[in-house]
């Protein structure tokens, strides 16, 4: 029986709408999500269409498009963070995905976007990009108003299934050339056929020692199988900023756990691409994730951080080691 379910969304006209990203912005519950025709394809520039757009919890279990809100055209696979930036000031980052179609070939291009609201987001204006390199960014800050973002350098000098953090002043010094020369490189152990990328991150604490963790979630994957279809469950992990090292991922939810449904193509009936997690009560977690590119669904699960004895940690003190 499926734990988890799908959550409707009003107001896309028929496109399909997932990858989310869920926060809370003023009180208000929202929702970033990928937006798109069933047709789109980035190998087809003709057709391809997504659209980062917000949606607003409607109070009956769906969400509904938000009043005013910026529409990210031809952006994809949202992410947001609160942070303070360097004037005190509390604002809201937006990443998500796009093209660059300018060459012979498309380049893959991560850009950041920064508001006090999801209202005031301009899709003209990205604060920082990251040409050629997407999946696994993400960020969060630190006591010191520092930034930590995780990384995955894809500049062909690392190898397959690495993953990266980089200890940054402010968002607009993040580009591809201080990911590359400045990450701090975590190796995942995983064989090059298997793909992890963390896709939301948040700080624990040994009680017992007052250590500091990363808790990572992400996804995991395997290259297409017999069938020709990919397989992608999400998975939880800590990492140890110190030492560099990483405890092996924990299946955590898998495409048998929702409804069946009518995914965008057969080869992505397996899939499930976590957007975030949300706390749900002081030992379990609401994993929001894009269900076989073609919706949204929620399920709580037991918090896999919590099952070891760490706290979760909202703000550090003191701060992580430089």
């Amino acid at each position: 029986m499926a734990r988890g379910h799908v959550v409707p969304i009003s107001g896309i006209a028929g496109k399909d709408a997932y990858n989310p990203a869920v926060f809370t912005d003023h009180g208000r519950r929202l929702m970033a999500a990928r937006t798109e025709s069933r047709s789109s394809d980035w190998n087809k520039p003709d057709t391809w269409n997504p659209q980062v757009r917000f949606f607003r919890a409607d109070g009956h279990g769906g969400f509904a498009p938000l009043p005013g809100a910026p529409v990210f055209d031809h952006h994809e696979d949202p992410f947001t963070a609160w942070i303070v930036d360097q004037a005190g000031r509390r604002q809201l980052l937006l990443g998500a995905v796009t093209l660059d179609r300018s060459g012979d070939a498309p380049v893959p291009i991560t850009r950041f976007y920064m508001a006090p609201s999801a209202e005031q987001l301009d899709p003209s204006k990205p604060v920082a990009e990251v040409r050629g390199m997407k999946d696994g960014f993400r960020v969060i800050q630190l006591p010191d108003a520092s930034l930590l973002v995780a990384t995955r350098p894809a500049d062909g000098t690392v190898g397959k299934n690495v993953l990266g953090f980089l200890r940054l002043g402010r968002i607009e010094e993040l580009n591809a050339d201080r990911v590359s020369r400045d990450s701090v490189l975590v190796d995942t152990h995983l064989r090059d056929d298997t793909f992890l990328a963390l896709n939301d991150m948040r700080f624990l604490r040994d009680p017992a020692t007052g250590k500091v963790y990363v808790g990572a979630i992400g996804v995991i994957s395997r290259d297409r199988g017999a069938d020709g279809g990919w397989n992608f469950a999400v998975t939880s992990w800590m990492i140890d900023l110190q030492s560099g090292r990483m405890t092996r991922p924990e299946v955590l939810a898998e495409r048998q756990d929702f409804p069946l449904g009518d995914p965008k193509a057969a080869d992505l009936a397996d899939v499930l691409f976590p957007g975030n997690v949300t706390d749900a009560s002081a030992d379990t977690l609401q994993l929001w994730t894009g269900v076989s590119d073609s919706a949204v669904g929620v399920i709580t699960i037991p918090d896999p951080f919590a099952r070891l004895g760490l706290v979760r940690e909202s703000r550090l003190s003191p701060p992580l080691a430089a």
